[in-house]
């Protein structure tokens, strides 16, 4: 039987795009691995430089000696595998950001950045806007670093996101050569994972199907578990706080401090299966249980 239906279609596209998004994380994911690899190679040569300056041609040779299909240990990319070593000390930062942008993003910004802070605000205006190879080329070329960074705000709320799958970012890090190569040995291992996704996603749409005509919320307040994400800090803190529906949308969250967040700060998700979710103009992402009826 054929459904047409707005809801319907509402939740298959919602699917979709929940399908989209877990094909690029898996790409994402080894994609990040290599990053950091790469960094770690780079560390472990500053490490050895006792070596001389042979060390890296002959590390060179030998590694492709022992894995000669796999592309991305040229001399030249160690040596930028020691400069990224060498600009970023941290491990986090390099999980968190740069390993979010794939390997010839970074080359590009490492040729031009002259301090880990021009390289920061590439990468960032890059995720944040999902910016090709070629389109943060221009923005070197026409020195948007010097244009804009250098007149902003020096507080920012900025949220590093997942780029979406449709961004020409996630669509050059899904076809980069440097990561298909990189998990050609853990292939099956892929297909595994990626089989695992589409299974879990199989069951969504039954689940979501069976959605319809479900609860819808009654105006008034609920309370309900609150889950807290700062993007700036990194961490994730849980609540249990009186909420407000209205229209089967959540509008506003009370603090027990006696503040609030509404409406004016976030756009009122709907909830669906007693769940809703937003990212407030602080770029702060909120998910909500519904618990009970009353605050």
């Amino acid at each position: 039987m054929l459904i047409n239906d707005n809801e319907y279609f509402e939740i298959l596209n919602e699917i979709k795009n929940r399908i989209k998004t877990a094909q690029y994380k898996a790409v994402l994911g080894a994609n990040q691995e290599l990053i950091c690899l790469y960094w770690s190679i780079g560390k472990t040569i500053i490490a050895n430089t006792k070596y001389g300056a042979k060390f890296i041609d002959t590390l060179s040779k030998d590694i492709q000696s022992e894995f000669p299909d796999t592309k991305g240990f040229a001399v030249r990319n160690l040596k930028y595998m020691r400069k990224l070593a060498t600009i970023f000390d941290d491990e986090q930062k390099v999980q968190s950001l740069i390993a979010q942008l794939s390997w010839t993003h970074n080359l590009r910004i490492m040729d031009t950045a002259k301090t880990a802070e021009q390289y920061e605000w590439y990468a960032r205006q890059t995720i944040e806007n999902g910016w090709s190879v070629r389109v943060l080329e221009y923005h070197i070329e026409t020195k948007g670093y010097e244009r804009q960074a250098l007149t902003e705000e020096k507080v920012s709320n900025y949220q590093l996101l997942l780029p979406v799958p449709q961004s020409d970012l996630a669509v050059e890090t899904q076809k980069s050569a440097y990561v298909f190569d990189f998990v050609e040995k853990r292939k099956g291992i892929i297909e595994r994972e990626i089989e695992k996704i589409f299974l879990i996603f199989l069951v969504a749409v039954f689940l979501n199907l069976s959605c319809f005509g479900c609860k819808k919320y009654d105006n008034g307040n609920y309370c309900a578990q609150v889950e807290y994400y700062n993007p700036n800090t990194g961490t994730h803190s849980t609540y249990t706080l009186p909420v407000k529906v209205k229209d089967n949308k959540l509008t506003v969250i009370h603090f027990s401090n006696g503040g609030w967040l509404d409406d004016s700060h976030f756009t009122p998700p709907a909830i669906k299966n007693g769940k809703a979710s937003f990212v407030s103009d602080r770029k702060y992402r909120y998910e909500i249980k519904i618990l009970k009826k009353g605050a």
